[in-house]
């Protein structure tokens, strides 16, 4: 037989030789191996139909045990419920998943919305700040005008009254010595105790009701109320009231210190606060050198600047101080002298130059309540009221000044005095204050601790109480006459309008802000010294001293015409 014959025989020949080796060792080998790895889980998921399959085929074949099946069957069953209970979880996920991006899509495009929203909302304040600055600014612009208007006439009115005062001042000392001659010639000092103490009210001779009609011309104007510090009514703030403090140095001269001892320029005068005594070198208050506006804090508290020292001391919301540091000042004023090394500035209390340490020592700081600007609104003040049924030409005219002293939230009356036309005191009450008293402000103010004790001293009221009657003494159409009168009113918390300033109807010669004091008007016009004692100031001398002013003024007036 050939070799390509004998081919299928040695093929047939082998594969008769390998089945029983397959059929007994291998197939077993396999089924074993297949068997381990479903039970260990170790065959690939994909791989169990099949092996279940095998499973069955050899099972058909008479193989496996049935009871081995039935396992296998169980472990495919409980495979099975496996694989679909992950399913089921991986769909749950991917739902949770998907509500979840759903969520934080729908958040990011609310947030998106938010912010535009606040974008908008930002740009309008925005806009709406705008709008206000400019607003505030026209209004600045339209009030820097008006008072530069209102410069202007002040200037041309004070010029005409300089040219008036300098005519009258050469016959001033010829009259008064003739009057005092009269005076004595006539015994005036054996005259009943009723009869007028003013001098000048003899001069005239004029009845109250023609006083009154002199008196007129000389009431400051609506306009002029405002700048000089009055209160009057806010345009911003129906029924409520604005004070306006002068800022320094705005209008006017900067320059240094006058000749005069009472018109001193220096911001710092510790002096009386009632202006009807001590000059007044600005339109601010004597004593007062706060700044622009308080600086508040970021704990809420407000800085404020001692009127005598000028250091810095910080109060609460409620004017309560923080701290208690003393206070180290010259009461007195500085003024500049010629000496044989030339020009010098030295205080009058202890003769110390200007940047010298303080001659006096209080535990704490003052400030006068008001700030450089705007102050208020305020809606605790009162208005005087017209009289019911008086008649025309029957107004009358009041003298009025006040003492102060220091509490924690500024200047408060302590007492007040009124005169009437013939100098006779009508009104004189000590008044109690509100707030807790810092310094009673003895040396200028002549008030004392006894004075406003309740045990001590009956004669003590209130401020509502003090309101009340002076406004049933004082009405709308009666005319005020002081110096430094919105200080007074300010203090009393009275809104008057017809009021008539010493310290404006006398200026001083650098011109408005600058003042004259009392003091000193009195000294050249009436020839006679007042403030002289140790004691403090005297209220009823200084109202006496303001109308009487007015008496001189309104008599050269009837003189020269």
């Amino acid at each position: 037989m050939s070799q390509l014959q004998l081919q299928p025989v040695y093929l047939s020949q082998i594969l008769h030789d390998v089945r029983p080796l397959f059929h007994y060792i291998i197939r077993p080998l396999l089924r074993a191996a297949v068997l381990v790895m479903t039970f260990c889980d170790l065959a690939p998921k994909t791989l169990d139909h099949r092996v279940f399959t095998f499973i069955n085929v050899n099972r058909r074949q008479k193989r496996l045990p049935s009871k081995q099946l039935q396992e296998l069957i169980q472990l495919k069953k409980r495979r099975q419920a496996e694989l679909k209970k992950e399913q089921e979880i991986r769909e749950k996920l991917e739902k949770k998943k998907s509500k979840e991006q759903k969520l934080g899509d729908q958040k990011l495009k609310e947030k998106q919305e938010l912010e535009g929203k606040r974008l908008l909302q930002k740009k309008k304040r925005q806009e709406t700040l705008k709008q206000q600055r400019e607003l505030k600014r026209q209004q600045q612009r339209e009030t820097k005008c008006r008072q530069q208007e209102l410069r202007r006439k002040y200037e041309l009115k004070l010029m005409q009254k300089q040219q008036f005062i300098e005519q009258l001042e050469d016959e001033d000392f010829l009259c008064n010595q003739q009057v005092i001659l009269e005076a004595q010639s006539e015994k005036i000092e054996d005259i009943e105790t009723d009869v007028t103490p003013l001098l000048q009210f003899a001069k005239p001779n004029l009845s109250e009701t023609e006083f009154v009609k002199h008196l007129q011309r000389y009431i400051m104007e609506p306009g002029l109320l405002r700048l000089y510090g009055y209160p009057t009514e806010s345009t911003t703030h129906e029924g409520c009231i604005e004070i306006f403090k002068y800022i320094p140095h705005q209008f006017g001269l900067r320059g240094s210190n006058s000749s005069e001892s009472e018109n001193s320029s220096s911001s710092r005068s510790p002096s009386r606060s009632s202006n009807s005594g001590d000059s007044c070198s600005t339109a601010t208050d004597c004593d007062s050198t706060e700044t622009s506006e308080d600086e508040e804090d970021v704990f809420g508290e407000t800085k404020k600047i001692c009127a005598r020292c000028g250091r810095l001391f910080h109060v609460t919301d409620c004017f309560e101080y923080v701290s208690h540091k003393s206070c180290t000042f010259h009461w007195g004023k500085l003024n500049g002298t010629y000496s044989k090394g030339g020009y010098t500035t030295q205080y009058t209390c202890c003769a110390g130059a200007k940047d010298s340490e303080g001659c006096e020592r209080h535990s704490q700081h003052v400030w006068s309540g008001v700030v450089n600007g705007i102050n208020g609104p305020y809606s605790d003040f009162v208005h005087t009221l017209p009289r019911a049924g008086k008649t025309a030409g029957a107004s009358k005219v009041y003298a009025l000044d006040c003492e102060m002293c220091y509490t924690e939230r500024g200047l408060e009356v302590t007492k007040v005095t009124i005169v009437g036309y013939d100098g006779q005191v009508v009104y004189d009450h000590f008044v109690r204050p509100t707030d807790k008293i810092v310094d009673y402000n003895t040396r200028f103010s002549g008030v004392t601790a006894s004075d406003l004790c309740k045990n001590k001293n009956k004669n003590l009221k209130t401020l509502k109480e003090v309101q009340k009657d002076l406004l049933q003494l004082i009405d709308a159409d009666a005319i005020l006459i002081g110096h430094g009168l919105e200080n007074d009113l300010r203090a009393l918390k009275i809104v008057h309008k017809k009021v008539i300033d010493t310290a404006y109807e006398f200026p001083h010669p650098l011109g408005f802000p600058y003042r004259r004091s009392l003091k000193s008007l009195t000294k050249k016009y009436l020839k006679r010294e007042i403030q002289c004692g140790n004691e403090g100031h005297d209220s009823l001398e200084d109202t006496q001293a303001c109308l009487e002013l007015m008496m001189w003024k309104v008599r050269k007036y009837i003189d020269l015409a």
